[in-house]
């Protein structure tokens, strides 16, 4: 009796400890609660999972990875963090909704410390905030977005807005083209098609450079703020993927492709447009 109670013990301390580990195992069972719940290229999201602010510093660890900061928290998704110009603050754009994809597009605008803290809203419209860019004296912002119509039209064309002075203005309202890159390509990383970089402002904030798309073609164009006068930068049958100034703006460097070259670097003289390409990384392959 004492040897079979011996062995029934051990018996149920080992079915214990299997239990034990089964529990703490990850199910591999997914319960889908959301109507959007796995998407092109992404497969099933995590429904845990959140895209947040972080930050790193700017030089490399000289061994062991470089350690990051966690800014932002809670049950939504930021995006597009930008810095101000001081570094004090991080701008980003967050649509508070739960299930935003049964909603009409209305992103806003917040700001958080940049060693983190509390949250507050900076621009909240009726209607979708994206690639935003603070003006050099912080006292503006322009973003590619727009204001929702009534009743809701099957196609909205995406504008370039000025907040400024506690009011929105549409640089754009009666250009008839999407403002951003909204040609597709499946060449292009990352999976086809990046998003389009925010705006690019002149020193003394009175115009504005962003990338227009109409009738196929994709190019920079600068829009003047007081006037509203629409200048093109770059002309021909060809896409602006991504773009970046000098603090000037005398000189914009930037990616284009067309029908049959994949995306190669060149520079822009803004003053007398001309356009220089710098790299040939495909010239073999297409040969």
């Amino acid at each position: 009796f004492p040897t079979r109670r011996s062995s029934d013990l051990k018996e149920r301390a080992a079915r214990a400890d299997r239990d034990a580990a089964a529990r703490k195992k990850k199910s591999d069972v997914r319960v889908v609660t959301r109507a959007h719940y796995r998407d092109d290229s992404e497969g099933m999201y995590d429904p845990a999972a959140r895209e947040h602010i972080w930050t790193v510093p700017a030089a490399v660890a000289a061994t062991g990875a470089t350690a990051a900061t966690q800014i932002t928290t809670g049950g939504y998704a930021e995006q597009a963090p930008i810095w101000s110009a001081d570094g004090s603050q991080i701008y980003f754009v967050s649509d508070r909704v739960y299930e935003p994809y049964y909603e009409r597009g209305s992103a806003n605008l917040y700001a958080v410390p940049s060693a983190g803290g509390a949250v507050k809203t900076v621009l909240d419209i009726d209607g979708p905030i994206g690639r935003v860019a603070p003006s050099p004296d912080g006292k503006a912002f322009a973003f590619i977005g727009g204001i929702n119509a009534n009743p809701e039209p099957s196609y909205a064309e995406t504008d370039l807005l000025v907040f400024r002075g506690g009011k929105t203005e549409n640089l754009t309202a009666a250009y008839d083209g999407d403002v951003g890159n909204t040609t597709l390509g499946d060449l292009r990383s990352p999976r086809g098609n990046g998003p389009p970089p925010p705006p690019l402002w002149t020193p003394d904030g009175g115009a504005l450079v962003v990338a227009t798309s109409e009738r196929g073609r994709s190019n920079l164009v600068r829009f003047d703020l007081a006037s509203g006068k629409r200048q093109p930068l770059t002309t021909g049958d060809q896409a602006v993927l991504s773009y970046s100034a000098t603090p000037d703006t005398a000189r914009i460097a930037l990616t284009i492709e067309d029908g049959t070259h994949v995306a190669e670097l060149y520079v822009l003289d803004t003053a007398s447009g001309r356009l220089a390409r710098l790299t040939r990384e495909n010239d073999t392959q297409l040969d």
